[in-house]
């Protein structure tokens, strides 16, 4: 099984002043910059590649989506369907992300999954929602005191850490925006915590499991995180 972990060994802390200690895997950004208007998201290529899976060489979607606008967008959901020759429906999947970060192509590999992947010919993304409205704000005395990556070829990505709260009481959502040794962002993942005291740790895990890769690319490696107050 092809596994890759990445510890993320350096603490990121936001303080009162808004400074940010930035570990080279991973980042934590204060709060993303946002913007309203129409549907800013893109389709790009949409190809069917036959590479390598935990099973072998089978018939796989590579999809990428662009925002081109100047700002951090918000959910967007894509719906990825492969047919045969006769363009009859196979298998159909959803993708979604929370957050879709400003002038950045997602990346997006699916394999096919049913017993008469053979017969696949063609693929087919459509983009079924893209949302605008985002709004992010991350608690200044919240600090990360370590994280790690998990990438696994079979069942996806998962980031895992602690986060201490300080002086903030509420819940917290947290965001990964995940990104591979290329640098190509690959998807998010999301997790919400119950309602946190101060000066709490919170030990979480996001995982995504649609966040796959082909065995000859380059596996998700770096996570960004994204935390919001959600005061109860």
């Amino acid at each position: 099984m092809k596994r890759r972990e990445y510890l993320l060994t350096a603490s990121i802390a936001i303080g009162a002043g808004g400074c940010m200690e930035h570990d080279p895997v991973a980042t934590l950004h204060p709060q993303s910059n946002t913007g309203a208007g129409p549907t800013y998201a893109s389709l790009g290529t949409e190809r069917l590649i036959i590479a390598g899976s935990l099973i072998g060489e089978v018939p796989w979607a590579y999809i990428t989506v662009s925002n081109n606008t100047d700002f951090d967008q918000g959910q967007l959901e894509l719906s990825i369907s492969f047919y045969d020759s006769n363009n009859s429906l196979l298998q159909q999947r959803s993708h979604s992300i929370a957050i879709f970060p400003t002038t950045t192509t997602w990346t997006i590999y699916d394999p096919v999954t049913t017993t008469n992947r053979d017969t696949v010919a063609s693929v087919e993304a459509r983009i079924k929602q893209a949302e605008t409205d985002l709004n992010v704000n991350t608690p200044d005395a919240i600090q990360v005191e370590q994280s790690a990556l998990t990438a696994d070829s079979g069942t996806g990505v998962t980031v895992t850490g602690t986060i201490s709260t300080g002086d903030y009481s509420g819940q917290l959502q947290l965001i990964g925006l995940v990104y591979d040794a290329e640098d190509r962002f690959r998807g998010t993942v999301t997790t919400t915590s119950n309602r946190l005291d101060a000066n709490e740790q919170w030990d979480f895990s996001a995982s995504s499991p649609s966040i796959r890769t082909p065995t000859d690319q380059s596996d998700p490696k770096r996570v960004e995180l994204r935390i919001d107050s959600i005061k109860n």
